[in-house]
């Protein structure tokens, strides 16, 4: 049963990434590695992940050790094979110069801006942005997401895993918001 319901979840997931209107946000800048002959040069596209289904190139530029590291179970090995296949699909003809290029401007970014943060992860500062400013667009979700990140308090970092644990977070900022407008 747990198998069974395992691969359900990554059938969802597989479908979920593969129908979602992409939304990504940078967490690493590309890396441009020159060399004297221009065949020798490469280009290591930004580290992006997807607000809305978590599609990402994070796995397949990480470095293999690393990644052997973090994969260390095959149902994690499966999801992580999942993204990526389906990250190629969607992305792969980005890719130029037999690999050593890659068009960044095929992300539909939030921003250009790298933001990398770990907890609470960048898609649900994500959603309490859509909750605090459901219309809002790119530019302004993304300074919600940045002042929310240097407003969360340590404890928080560890707790909030969904937009409902959020509620404390939502109210210092609304209540921060209040005071700016206030003394304009």
């Amino acid at each position: 049963m747990v198998k069974s319901s395992f691969y359900d979840c990554l059938e969802k997931s597989k479908t979920k990434m593969s129908c979602c209107d992409h939304v990504f946000i940078k967490l690493k800048d590309g890396i441009y590695s020159g060399a004297c002959n221009s065949s020798d040069c490469e280009y290591f596209p930004a580290v992006v992940e997807c607000l809305k289904c978590g599609l990402t190139n994070k796995y397949i530029y990480m470095n293999p050790l690393l990644r052997d590291i973090y994969i260390y179970d095959y149902h994690r090995k499966l999801a992580v094979d999942a993204n990526n296949e389906i990250f190629w699909k969607q992305y792969g003809s980005a890719s130029r110069r037999s690999g050593k290029d890659f068009d960044d401007s095929v992300f539909n970014l939030i921003s250009d801006e790298e933001f990398n943060v770990y907890r609470p992860s960048a898609d649900i500062l994500y959603a309490i942005a859509k909750k605090i400013k459901p219309k809002g667009n790119k530019a302004e979700l993304f300074a919600i997401m940045k002042e929310l990140n240097g407003m969360i308090q340590a404890k928080e970092r560890e707790t909030i895993r969904r937009v409902s644990q959020a509620k404390d977070l939502i109210k210092r900022y609304k209540a921060r918001v209040r005071k700016i407008d206030e003394k304009k």
